[in-house]
């Protein structure tokens, strides 16, 4: 009886003295964490930030009061504006006053929904001016207005707006930032201009 009493205690002692240094083995393996340099670390952020916006989604709630319609569209920046939302604001846009159509700058599109998009408060973006005619841009001058005489609006690169529920220096102060092509401010007018052209501003 002793002897075997004797042997189980011995090899019950062995095992546990094992699981005891296993257990010593795991937990520095837990402690071991391979450095992760700056450059990775940097380029795994940017990285996720392009895939992030790159599959973000873009707005655009806008308002013709000159010819009383409202249009809202959301889409995925990375696959763009349908063919069938491209027909409705190519429209959307049209000179309201002969009631022609014309295609839009996709660009500017683009550019007007990240802007409608990065402010959380902009309720719809309202339509001042966005495609002209020549016959439109005559009309103007006799209006007393002086429209550019190779003004972007004749070809369907421009518009006038303002955003409800942002004010226009916030929208003219990001269009800036953002480096949006042309930026026109006009406070007495209570409307931004922007366009697809080299960026320039006045």
């Amino acid at each position: 009886m002793i002897s075997r009493f004797f042997l189980f205690f011995f090899f019950f002692n062995i095992s546990l003295t094992a699981n005891v240094e296993i257990i010593k083995i795991v937990d520095k393996v837990k402690k071991i964490s391979l450095p992760v340099s700056k450059h990775s670390a940097k380029h795994s952020a940017k990285h996720s930030a392009k895939h992030s916006a790159k599959h973000s989604y873009l707005n655009l709630k806008l308002y013709n009061p000159n010819i009383g319609e409202i249009i809202y569209i959301r889409f995925l920046k990375s696959e763009g504006l349908s063919n069938t939302d491209l027909f409705k604001l190519d429209r959307f846009f049209r000179d309201f006053r002969e009631n022609k159509t014309v295609k839009i700058d996709r660009n500017l599109y683009l550019k007007l929904a990240e802007i409608f998009s990065f402010f959380k408060n902009a309720k719809y973006i309202v339509i001042n001016s966005a495609y002209r005619t020549e016959n439109t841009q005559l009309e103007l001058k006799k209006l007393g207005y002086s429209p550019a005489r190779k003004s972007l609006h004749l070809k369907g690169k421009a518009i006038d707006f303002h955003i409800n529920g942002v004010s226009n220096k916030a929208v003219y102060d990001y269009c800036f930032s953002e480096k949006i092509g042309g930026i026109g401010y006009y406070p007495k007018l209570g409307h931004i201009h922007i366009d697809t052209g080299r960026f320039r501003v006045w």
